[in-house]
């Protein structure tokens, strides 16, 4: 659903319009840990309202995923209490299906008979069952991963990524009938990779996002809000060392906020700045902010953070890397290249209501023309619903 994570804001957004049109969609989370170490998952009521959530070795109890097999295993050994379940599987950035989780999600496909198969991210494309039957099997991509991978080693911030190569990526791709695109750029290194299926492109739309006024902006407020993926760690600790300083010198009362996971992977201590974490409801942050920052310097697909500062009437500020895929908004934010013009372009949002104003008209107006629900995602609805045509379309997506 909406939070600090592009990729689960991303997947929420797509998902979102399907469900809108009358498709059906069953969702199966492969990790059996949901609640990490612990065992019940309350599931928030935006994602019951769209999918039926399934997650191996649990059950869905009114709107809760109780991981029977974990308290089965603890009680095993007579008078034991529950242990802590850590992590039922293998972790990563973008970590492949285990034999297990190919081995469920097929046995559900051949139970559920779903019209579409999709994979959330093309590295779990592994679960999608062999070609049989008419079910159309579709990748949600996301970005494109050996360019991403690349391109975050470049500046030493690979994280936890393993080895993409292009022939790695274009193996997984070709067992997919329907590739799914989060920009027109990376739909063309789509089409090379796997040149049999049918690639359409699903840009972030800013659906259910509503421009918030004016009148509730902080003074000098910036806003940064991402989960903890390596490009987002790696901005953010470029923009506090070498931006923020410059910020402050012009605006001494200046503050930043930082929502979501990157926080975590933070020092404290710089001046004016909060480390929130995950906040329940962004609109408040967003709310109060003059200035959105996406300083991002690497990375691949388009940067969901953009989209929806935009979405929420707030002006942006970017790099050429954070408007990649979405140059169709660029009259809509402010784009600095190197600390000096980043710092410069926040100073002059936050003293300049003329410029701050004028960002926040433009770069709405962009996304209301360019990233409306059905510009974005009707073609990939469309181009299934072409190829069912008695069906009303099921969807069975699989996700890590």
């Amino acid at each position: 659903m909406r939070g600090e994570h592009g990729g689960c804001t991303y997947l929420y957004d797509v998902l979102s319009y399907l469900k809108g049109r009358g498709w059906e969609i069953e969702c199966i989370y492969l990790n059996e840990a949901p609640a990490g170490a612990g065992y019940v998952f309350e599931i928030p009521r935006a994602v019951r309202d769209i999918v039926k959530l399934r997650c191996p070795g649990n059950l869905n109890i009114a709107g809760r995923l109780i991981r029977f097999r974990g308290i089965r295993n603890a009680f095993r050994k007579k008078g034991a209490a529950p242990a802590a379940p850590g992590a039922a599987i293998a972790t990563g950035s973008d970590r492949i299906a285990s034999e297990r989780e190919t081995a469920c999600a097929a046995a559900l496909a051949r139970r559920f008979k779903p019209d579409v198969i999709l994979a959330d991210f093309t590295f779990l494309a592994g679960a999608l069952p062999p070609r049989k039957g008419r079910a159309v099997r579709a990748i949600l991509t996301h970005d494109v991963l050996h360019e991403r991978v690349g391109s975050l080693r470049q500046f030493g911030a690979g994280g936890t990524w393993g080895e993409w190569t292009e022939e790695r990526e274009g193996a997984l791709l070709a067992r997919a009938d329907m590739v799914i695109a989060i920009s027109e750029e990376e739909a063309e290194s789509l089409r090379r990779m796997n040149p049999a299926a049918k690639v359409v492109v699903a840009p972030m739309s800013c659906s259910g996002v509503s421009p918030l006024p004016a009148e509730v902006q902080v003074p000098g407020r910036c806003l940064f809000v991402g989960g903890g993926d390596a490009h987002n760690v790696h901005g953010l600790k470029w923009f506090l060392a070498e931006v923020w300083p410059l910020v402050l010198a012009r605006l001494p009362a200046a503050s930043l906020h930082v929502c979501g996971g990157v926080g975590a992977a933070l020092e404290r201590g710089f001046p004016n700045v909060s480390l929130l974490g995950h906040v329940p409801d962004l609109a408040l942050e967003y709310a109060g902010a003059e200035a959105c920052v996406a300083p991002i310097l690497a990375g691949s697909g388009i940067k969901i953070k953009v989209v929806e500062a935009l979405s929420y009437g707030r002006a942006c500020v970017t790099t050429p890397e954070g408007l990649r895929g979405l140059s169709f908004l660029r009259d809509g934010v402010c784009l600095a290249d190197g600390a000096e013009a980043f710092g410069r372009a926040v100073g002059d949002v936050l003293t300049s209501p003329e410029v701050r104003r004028k960002l926040e008209r433009d770069g709405r107006r962009a996304v209301s023309e360019f990233l409306s629900p059905d510009a974005c995602h009707s073609p990939f609805a469309r181009a299934v619903e072409a190829a069912l045509p008695d069906a009303q379309p099921s969807c069975s997506r699989h996700g890590p």
